[in-house]
């Protein structure tokens, strides 16, 4: 499968926009061309409309399968935030611009991916804008955050801590969830991959009950079915 992007944009917007795009593009088709994704003879072609607020309007998302014998092209076209590629960080544009393809990356099964390669595409995406933005959790200093101590800054028990609900909650999760999958990519944690990858799927399955309507204590409760030697220090 091959990763094609470009964009439908108001002008102020583009030079960010673009910026984006050229280097995603970059590493995350070298990403697929190693993974089990490599074969399908389909592409995704992404096309994010990034309009104003009062534009908006006349520039409805169109995304669409357009299959062809053997072959097919997914046209990926949500809407994105604005404001985001005018006004955010760079880590606030990459994140906004991956954020369109995360919501419909299950539709390359339409181009034959299987549930497991949906997953590992979506996990492609989320790793290929950590390489590109650097690994979350960097002091203010300077001086780089151990593992630990980046992965703690983002724990989703802080959102409890802090009066968050279940919405504040899950979106914390999201973001744990995606760092640690980073980290693990990285290979700088302690703990042996395979726990790693038992743990990030009891967060995937935390986060499936609360999708079902399961509550807080809950997804905890899974969350915590698994101990990761390695991953605490001390």
């Amino acid at each position: 499968m091959e990763f094609w992007a470009s964009t439908e944009c108001f002008r102020p917007a583009a030079q960010a926009v673009t910026h984006c795009r050229r280097l995603l593009e970059e590493h995350l088709n070298k990403a697929l061309a190693g993974s089990s994704l490599a074969p399908l003879k389909g592409k995704f072609r992404y096309v994010p409309i990034i309009m104003p607020l009062e534009m908006a309007a006349n520039y409805p998302p169109r995304s669409k399968l357009r299959k062809k014998e053997g072959d097919g092209v997914y046209d990926c076209a949500p809407q994105l935030d604005y404001e985001t590629f005018i006004k955010g960080s760079f880590e606030q544009q990459m994140e906004e611009y991956t954020r369109g393809i995360l919501l419909e990356a299950s539709q390359i099964t339409g181009l034959g991916a299987s549930l497991d390669q949906v997953k590992e595409f979506e996990d492609l995406v989320i790793t290929a804008r950590f390489q590109i933005t650097g690994q979350p959790g960097a002091a203010e200093s300077g001086a780089p955050a151990s593992p630990f101590d980046a992965l703690m800054e983002l724990s989703p028990i802080t959102a409890l801590s802090e009066g968050g609900g279940p919405e504040e909650f899950r979106a914390a999760l999201t973001k744990f969830r995606e760092a640690l999958l980073a980290h693990r990519s990285a290979g700088d944690l302690k703990a042996p991959p395979e726990f790693t990858d038992r743990y990030l799927g009891s967060l995937d399955e935390a986060l499936r009950t609360l999708d079902e309507g399961g509550d807080v204590e809950a997804a905890l409760e899974i969350m915590n079915s698994v101990e990761i030697p390695g991953l605490r220090e001390g």
